[in-house]
């Protein structure tokens, strides 16, 4: 099933990144689950970013993209 947004909530930006261990090992990861993913990515107190969780879990980016997607009945 493709992305879902609400009606009447506009455009929705879904953001696809891939990681790899920053060791270049392929070896399985033990990811640490942030605990609150609510605002997930801004910069508010208590609330970390894909930046911070992938330094955490030693990972690198090695590719991203994104898309748009809005619910027909707007």
């Amino acid at each position: 099933m493709g992305p879902a947004p609400q009606p009447k909530t506009g455009k929705h930006r879904y953001v696809i990144l891939v990681f790899t261990p920053a060791t270049g090992t392929t070896v399985p990861l033990r990811l640490i689950k942030p605990s609150d993913r609510a605002r997930w990515g801004r910069k508010e107190e208590g609330v970390h970013g894909v930046r911070e969780w992938a330094a955490e879990n030693r990972l690198v980016p090695v590719a991203a993209n994104f898309f748009y997607a809005q619910n027909e009945e707007q």
